[in-house]
């Protein structure tokens, strides 16, 4: 059995900067960005039970919205 992804800040931090990374360097969706990177970072199909994923996705998406405005 897998250890669950630790709850941490730090953690989502660096899942939202990877996935940014992956946004703008490339034509992924959102969804697609976050999931390419958990599965760089090894945390893919790893157990969440914290949400950290979902947070953030939610900043992802917070992040494109203020950049549009």
């Amino acid at each position: 059995m897998s250890k669950p992804v630790a709850k941490s800040l730090h953690t989502v931090t660096v899942i939202v900067q990877v996935a940014r990374r992956v946004l703008d360097t490339s034509g992924y969706s959102t969804d697609e960005a976050l999931d390419i990177a958990m599965d760089c970072l090894g945390l893919a199909g790893r157990p969440d039970p914290y949400g950290l994923g979902a947070a953030a996705l939610k900043q992802l998406i917070k992040g494109e919205n203020d950049a549009a405005d």
